[in-house]
Parts: structure tokens; C-alpha cells; sequence
């Protein structure tokens, strides 16, 4: 009960509910066990004393109705001296107090229900769930919490070091993958930088109007934004790089824009209309915010890719050719050096 108190102080919680707060566990004495069920004092006092107590003492209020319910038909006990009426009326309490210990007690532990005004996701759940943990730990040496609010909480704890493994991880892999794949060593961090610029883009879009992210959904679209529209990138680079062979750099980022607009526009947008669908559709918030972060990023790396990469590869045009050994490039260099030293 002082636990109880204590907990009910915190203005986010709405409701508890247990066999403590049932009162079947509150101690009474025979006076005020008479006066909570209507029934004389004399009997009550009778009740008490056959129970072995004295009228004075305090006895759980489960006891007595376990007791009276027990010996009703005991006709050496005073619990057989009550009516009809009376009988009817404490197989409905014995039933109630049954099903309240079930849903509620087990073998070894002892169940507390907490309802909050707070959302799941929201600042104030988490704050209750800190609150309840700190107030838990007071009374009791062991305890568990569980229920959505307090998976969320978990979860959260988690994130900034979930996300910092999984943009590590994510990252590595794919520069190792482009570096391998266009034998490049400057193409790489130019591809990962503007994907991911998309991806910090689009998140600050929610951050800016006001909203915010379930940290599920951070973690999701950022590795589907990546994978998916990296290679818009990987295309558009590949043209660039065929056609600087024969061409200008200006002359190829001009061809390469060319060459692949019709399929980076066709692959964004089924990929914004499948997010915004899904954003728009779905009822539940957590997915709806996956589909809409979906969309809207599909929606920026897009743009990034046909606007920004190309002036990335025209700008380091010089510094891209020096740090990729494909065989034509490295016969390019060993030609100018022949060039040079005659």
C-alpha cells in the first residue's frame, strides 16, 4: 500500500489495479469487517473468534471469506447459522475473490496493472516507466516491468548505440562493395555522402515541422533509403565514368544525366508512391511513419542524385581519376608519364 501511495503521486498514471487495491488483502478487525458487509457485529465477533482471533484482531479480508465460505455447511460452525440470501451472496464474493487472485497472483509473484495518460512512445511514458523502476526497486528486491510502454523503453535505451553499429556496419559494407566494384577509392565516400545526406535531409524534415520519429522507423528507412537508392548513384556514376573515357568531363556529366534519368525517375517514383501509399493507408502509426519516411525520402535522394551528384563528379573529376585504377585509367596515367619523362 505505501508503494501504491507513493506511485499514485506521479500525475501520469491514471489507474492501478491488484489484489492490494481490491481490499482482499486489507487487515480488519471485526468492527469494521461488520460495517464493510453489512452484517451484525455480534456475528461477525463470533466469526473472529471461532477463526481463533480475538475481536481486536486484524485478519485479511480473503481469510474471513475463505473461512465463512469453507464451513457454511459445517453445522458444528457458526458460518452455517446465515440464510439463503446471505449463502447466494458469499458464493458471489468467494467467485469474485477467486478470479481476482487468479488474474492477479501466481505461484511466486504478485501482478500490478498500470494504466498512464501517456501514449507508448511518448516523453511522459518513459519518465513513468523511470519513476516506476526507482519506486519498485524501493520495496521490492525483485521486481519486473513489462507491457508495450516499457518495450518501448527498452528499446530506446539501445537506440544511439543500435544506430551508431548500424550506420557503421551499413556504411563499411557498401564502401567497401563500390570501392571494389568501380576500383575506386574517392567514388565511395562521394555515393555514401549524398545518400546519406538524403537520409539526414528527409529525417530533419520531421524534426523541423515539429514531429518526430519513432526510432523503429530511424532505423528501418535509413537502411532501406540506403540500399534502395544508392543505386540511382551506382547508375548514374557508371554512365559518367563509360562516357568520360571519349568525352569532356562536362560533355559526360551532361550524357550521363541523360542516360539515366528515365530509370532513376521510374524506380523513385514507384518507390514514393509504394512509401506515401503505405504512409496514407495503414492505421497503425508506427508503419504509417515508415511508409511516409519512405516516400519522402525516395522523393530527396532522388532530386540528390540527378542534381548534386552530377556537380560532384564534374568538381572532383581530377581527384576521381587519380584514385581509380580501372585498366584504361592506370594506361591513361602510365601514358602521360611516358609523355612527361621523353
Amino acid at each position: 500500500k505505501d508503494f501504491i501511495a507513493e506511485i499514485s503521486e506521479n500525475a501520469t498514471l491514471k489507474e492501478v489495479s491488484g489484489i492490494v487495491t481490491t481490499g482482499l488483502v486489507d487487515r480488519l478487525t471485526a468492527a469494521e469487517t461488520a460495517e464493510l458487509a453489512g452484517i451484525g457485529k455480534t456475528y461477525i465477533n463470533a466469526i473472529y473468534y471461532e477463526m481463533g482471533y480475538s475481536a481486536s484482531d486484524k485478519v485479511r479480508l480473503c481469510d474471513i471469506i475463505d473461512y465463512v465460505y469453507l464451513h457454511m455447511d459445517d453445522s458444528g460452525s457458526i458460518c452455517s447459522w446465515i440464510d439463503a440470501a446471505a449463502r447466494e451472496k458469499f458464493n458471489e464474493i468467494y467467485a469474485l475473490k477467486e478470479k481476482a487472485f487468479h488474474s492477479f497472483n501466481g505461484e511466486k509473484y504478485t501482478m500490478l496493472a498500470f494504466s498512464i495518460s501517456a501514449d507508448k512512445e511518448d516523453k511522459e511514458s518513459e519518465e513513468f516507466i523511470v519513476a516506476l523502476k526507482e519506486t519498485l526497486n524501493k520495496y521490492y528486491d525483485e521486481n519486473y516491468i513489462a507491457g508495450e510502454p516499457m518495450v518501448y523503453y527498452d528499446i530506446s535505451q539501445t537506440f544511439m548505440s543500435d544506430v551508431l553499429k548500424i550506420n557503421l556496419i551499413t556504411l563499411i559494407s557498401i564502401l567497401i562493395i563500390i570501392a571494389v566494384t568501380f576500383k575506386s577509392v574517392s567514388l565511395p565516400f562521394i555515393l555514401v555522402l549524398v545518400i546519406q545526406g538524403a537520409i539526414w535531409i528527409s529525417m530533419s524534415i520531421t524534426t523541423l515541422s515539429g514531429g518526430a520519429i519513432f526510432f523503429m522507423s530511424y532505423l528501418i528507412v535509413s537502411a532501406i533509403q540506403m540500399g534502395a537508392t544508392i543505386d540511382y548513384g551506382i547508375l548514374l556514376t557508371t554512365n559518367y565514368m563509360e562516357r568520360r573515357k571519349t568525352l569532356g568531363k562536362r560533355e559526360a556529366v551532361i550524357e550521363s544525366v541523360k542516360a539515366s534519368i528515365a530509370t532513376v525517375f521510374t524506380s523513385g517514383i514507384i518507390m514514393i508512391i509504394a512509401g506515401f501509399t503505405v504512409g496514407l493507408i495503414s492505421t497503425s502509426v508506427a508503419i504509417s511513419s515508415i511508409g511516409t519516411l519512405v516516400g519522402r525520402g525516395a522523393i530527396v535522394s532522388t532530386l540528390l542524385v540527378l542534381l548534386l551528384l552530377p556537380a560532384l563528379l564534374y568538381i572532383f573529376d581530377s581527384f576521381i581519376k587519380k584514385t581509380t585504377f580501372t585498366k584504361d585509367l592506370i594506361q591513361e596515367r602510365k601514358k602521360k608519364k611516358d609523355e612527361k619523362q621523353s
